[in-house]
């Protein structure tokens, strides 16, 4: 018998300063707006391909909330001149 070792994440405002990849994927609310089942990877895949901000603390991966909204700030802005180039 498999056991699912995931526990839900709920949050209350305001969003902790150092989110976890959880909380991350809730924050940019990635179960809504990405075809992907697994959050995690399209987190990996932002790191990798998007410079999304992070920093180990003991071997896990946090996320500084005011880095990850500059990083979205930024994402949005270029986002809108590559649309807008079109």
């Amino acid at each position: 018998m498999s056991t699912n070792n995931r526990r839900a994440v709920t949050f209350a405002a305001p969003w902790p300063e150092l989110m976890v990849e959880e909380e991350l994927a809730a924050y940019l609310r990635l179960p809504a707006v990405s075809a992907n089942a697994k959050p995690g990877n399209v987190i990996a895949n932002l790191r990798r391909e998007r410079d999304l901000p992070c920093l180990a603390i003991s071997n896990r991966l946090v996320y500084p909330l005011e880095l990850v909204r500059e990083w979205v700030k930024e994402q949005a802005k270029k986002d809108e001149s590559t649309t807008s180039k079109k």
